[in-house]
């Protein structure tokens, strides 16, 4: 997975790089702009993943403030479930 992730972000460096270089010259340079949006993308889904997993832990544990604040286990059930 790391590989994965690295060989991603070289692959964006080097479109960037290829973008900047031909934008002026070629109809075609937009294509290089197709990974670093997906790259954005991919970026921004993990961070809203992790950010999930992270609020039903915090819905599972009983001493949250999470938990006082909703004052039972009935909005959080209803909660975690949309997530």
């Amino acid at each position: 997975m790391s590989l994965l992730k690295n060989s991603s972000y070289i692959l964006t460096l080097l479109s960037l790089f290829g973008f900047l270089l031909t934008w002026q010259r070629s109809a075609f340079s937009l294509f290089f702009l197709i990974p670093i949006f997906l790259t954005l993308f991919w970026e921004f889904f993990l961070f809203l993943k992790l950010r999930k997993n992270i609020i039903k832990e915090a819905t599972l544990i009983k001493g949250s403030l999470f938990y006082r604040i909703s004052m039972g286990d009935f909005y959080l059930y209803i909660f975690s479930f949309f997530l």
